[in-house]
């Protein structure tokens, strides 16, 4: 990007708009009021108006020789002045020389005094007339500063600007939900109940319900992908949520006999014992080991193509705290990203290692 400053009060800007992926002027006059008055160019209208130099010289020329009485009007800056007077002037006439730019601009070079001292004006057209309120003003003098003392920079980073390959910044990722939509076309069959991060797992569900007579369509949404912290948040989450799972079962008795009757399940710490999972939550917490952490961390963060090194730093960087997560854990609250954790038992269970994650916990 470069600046010119033209005057004290106006300047020039070339940059790259990330907005519209291209390379643009910007003028910028501060006025009296403190406001800002603004004009923008393309870059190819911007050539071609720097292309007009020695013609608006010549007309600066023809102007200053004409002896016809004008007044300026008070507030020429503010682009709102009578447009009467100019709408009379095609090319040439008595008081100023308007030349096109292109289809969209126009330069309007006006005297406004005997003294010969000359205003160059930027038009904005619209189906071919001029927009009065987007009207930029130009003193002689930062014509001057900007056709030729600032033409050779401007021109300069323009082509620099040019040149450079724009990519627009984008980190966002996929997530995946399946369809079975109707092979006669009378309509879709059923839809996933939520969105995937893993496109082979939203897949492997929709065989599970695909019907004969229908076919499979993923569509897939671009999200911001979660960051670091709330993966690691998830990880632990499942990990704990599993092992209280895994203890409960274990030393339930109904669950060692696998007995039919429900009340040999609803001992203390059994799989119906409503309190069981605050009975086994510390112990689950003790012996859930940081490798098993990191290791899960890390596939889940690659499976997303997040940034894996340094894994084991975003220890104790979870977006809850340890009592949050417990109340997580045992269903006193819920948690705003149940997807990670779902993707967490998606990878568990897609990866060969599977067991090492699960059963680790007691290692």
């Amino acid at each position: 990007m470069k600046t010119i400053k033209l005057s004290a009060e106006t300047k020039l800007t070339v940059s790259r708009s990330q907005k519209f992926k291209s390379v643009q002027v910007e003028l910028q006059k501060k006025k009296d009021d403190g406001t800002t008055k603004k004009a923008f160019l393309t870059t190819k209208a911007c050539k071609k108006l720097l292309a007009l130099k020695d013609e608006i010289k010549s007309v600066a020329t023809v102007l200053r020789r004409r002896e016809v009485p004008l007044v300026r009007p008070a507030d020429v800056d503010n682009g709102e002045q009578d447009e009467s007077e100019t709408s009379a002037t095609s090319s040439v006439g008595e008081r100023a020389v308007e030349l096109a730019v292109d289809d969209k601009k126009a330069v309007t070079v006006r005297k406004w005094t005997d003294d010969g001292r000359l205003t160059v004006t930027l038009q904005t057209l619209k189906d071919g007339q001029k927009q009065p309120a987007f009207a930029f003003h130009l003193s002689e003098e930062e014509w001057t500063a900007m056709s030729e003392r600032g033409r050779g920079e401007i021109l300069e980073e323009i082509q620099t600007l040019s040149k450079a390959v724009y990519t627009e910044p984008d980190d966002r990722i996929k997530m995946y939900r399946w369809m079975t939509v109707k092979l006669d076309g009378s309509g879709v069959g059923a839809v996933g109940r939520q969105w995937e991060y893993l496109e082979n797992r939203a897949q492997e569900e929709a065989q599970e319900v695909v019907q004969p007579g229908e076919k499979i369509m993923l569509e897939y949404k671009m999200v911001s992908p979660p960051t670091r912290e709330q993966l690691y948040t998830a990880v632990q989450i499942y990990l704990l949520r599993t092992a209280v799972t895994d203890l409960i079962r274990a030393n339930c008795g109904g669950c060692q006999t696998d007995h039919g009757s429900q009340t040999h399940h609803m001992g203390p710490g059994g799989c119906l014992d409503s309190e069981a999972t605050s009975i086994w939550y510390q112990e689950a917490v003790s012996k859930l080991s940081p490798m098993t952490i990191a290791e899960l961390f890390h596939s889940a963060a690659s499976s997303l193509n997040l940034p894996t090194s340094g894994s084991t730093a975003v220890a104790g960087a979870c977006t809850l705290t340890s009592d949050q997560i417990m109340k997580v854990v045992t269903g006193e609250e819920e948690w705003s990203h149940p997807e990670l954790e779902e993707l967490c038992a998606k990878i568990v269970h897609r990866d060969t290692k599977a067991v090492q994650y699960v059963n680790g916990l007691a290692a």
